[in-house]
């Protein structure tokens, strides 16, 4: 019997979700005719809706492994390679929130696209490494370029003469 590319491809996609499925603990098996089932049933990618030929996009699970999901027909679903890999263990709803989140940055005002686990967290705040030094810095977090605010004293008052920037420079003489 002679397997076409694709066969090979869905056999090897089921024996890893197969073992994947056994190393987390959860329930269920898939074989190579599942996957065919939804490769031929699904033509179109699930969370993004572009159109997907035989041999193209993934397959993932609609409730993760993580969150209680099995590892069954009725939990599978086809997508494209970049819903997958950015869906990661989100659930739908979690995940076309994140697909539609821009925040703006509190220091320089521009807008991007947090990572997840920073936006539930509550640090998704800062839009590089270079603001969220910035907002340290000046304290207050807004990059005003004025004097920042310690204990009910700005810096020019704790000794610290300022630039023109609001950038702290030299110590200053108390006279």
């Amino acid at each position: 019997m002679v397997q076409s590319k694709e066969q090979r491809r869905l056999i090897r996609l089921a024996a890893s979700m197969n073992k994947k499925a056994r190393r987390l603990g959860a329930p269920g098996l898939l074989t190579a005719e599942d996957l065919a089932r939804i490769s031929i049933k699904q033509k179109t990618c699930r969370y993004c809706a572009i159109r997907l030929e035989i041999g193209q996009g993934s397959f993932d699970h609609i409730i993760a492994f993580d969150r209680g999901g099995a590892n069954a027909f009725h939990n599978v679903t086809r997508c494209c390679f970049d819903c997958q890999r950015s869906k990661f263990t989100k659930t739908e709803a979690e995940y076309a929130k994140h697909r539609s989140l821009t925040v703006t940055c509190h220091v320089c005002g521009t807008e991007f696209k947090p990572r997840w686990g920073e936006w539930i967290n509550g640090r998704a705040r800062v839009c590089s490494r270079r603001c969220a030094a910035r907002s340290r810095w000046l304290g207050t977090g807004r990059a005003t370029g004025g004097p920042r605010e310690t204990a009910g004293r700005t810096a020019t008052d704790s000794g610290v003469a300022l630039d023109q920037g609001g950038n702290p420079g030299q110590q200053r003489d108390e006279a």
